[in-house]
């Protein structure tokens, strides 16, 4: 393969490099900008800070991309190198998630098969604080603030409610803390964000009333553990998809750009260099 058409392919690489970048950017932008809502939530402040950190990161590849696109066009050596160091760390980085993706398949089998949670010790912790929230809220020992008529009250088990006060969800009631469930905080803000994301309530069952974000959201029908587990099965699968063909993606013009900085230009002399790193004729 001749000088110009390595140059021509690494040129190509880097402008697709560049619209992955863009794509990134747009993507979780727009991702952000529908869920600005939640967002603006403190308990949610990681999921706005992974959007935030998402579009950093379509910023960097965008910059990289054109780095690479000078280098390549200028022929300068030197950025080339520096260029295909990203290059190499983003390849060891799609690679890492496709081997995790790849061990996620393996084990998400486990999961979906402890149809009672009872065999996995994260699902089994999930749904005694589930179980126990549920027993909690709207009964005797937690009143809750339940707007809705006394009939549906009294179809859907709510006992103990007011219209005026009480509590919206599991996590304000008095004897919350004292649920015998390791991460306590973090595994009711985990149910709490999966009932505000997939509609649903419940750990290996269904609860009447929505637990952990707020009792008014009305009457969920959907076990939040099957939920979940389908959502991660279906998306793991085009997890693996994408960053099998990024990683290729990543490999090809890593190999391109090395072939490029050691092949020698027709017509010049490899050995002689401007004091830019260009090569002189």
């Amino acid at each position: 393969m001749n000088y110009k058409t390595l140059q021509r392919l690494v040129e190509f690489s880097t402008v697709l490099l560049l619209l992955l970048g863009i794509f990134w950017v747009i993507f979780a932008a727009i991702i952000y900008s529908k869920n600005k809502d939640i967002s603006n939530v403190s308990e949610y402040d990681s999921y706005r800070g992974a959007l935030a950190l998402g579009i950093a990161f379509g910023i960097i590849l965008i910059l990289w991309a054109l780095l690479g696109l000078l280098a390549a066009c200028k022929k300068y050596n030197c950025l080339l190198g520096t260029y295909n160091v990203g290059v190499f760390i983003l390849l060891l980085v799609s690679l890492a998630i496709l081997i995790i993706s790849i061990v996620v398949t393996a084990y998400i089998k486990d999961y979906k098969n402890d149809t009672d949670c009872t065999k996995e010790s994260l699902l089994k912790d999930l749904k005694k604080l589930n179980d126990q929230s549920y027993q909690m809220l709207c009964n005797v020992n937690c009143k809750c603030n339940y707007k809705g008529s006394n009939l549906d009250a009294l179809s859907h088990g709510i006992v103990n409610y007011s219209s005026s006060q009480g509590v919206l969800r599991a996590q304000d009631c008095q004897g919350f803390s004292s649920i015998g469930v390791s991460n306590l905080k973090s595994y009711s803000d985990l149910l709490r964000s999966v009932e505000d994301t997939f509609n649903c309530s419940g750990f290996c069952n269904t609860n009447n009333y929505y637990v952990f974000s707020d009792v008014n959201n009305g009457f969920p029908n959907k076990d939040c553990k099957k939920e979940v587990i389908d959502f991660i099965d279906t998306n793991n699968t085009r997890i693996i998809i994408a960053s099998a063909i990024i990683t290729f993606f990543f490999l090809v013009s890593f190999i391109l750009v090395i072939c490029l900085c050691c092949k020698k230009p027709k017509g010049e002399n490899f050995y002689q260099r401007t004091g830019e790193g260009q090569y002189k004729a």
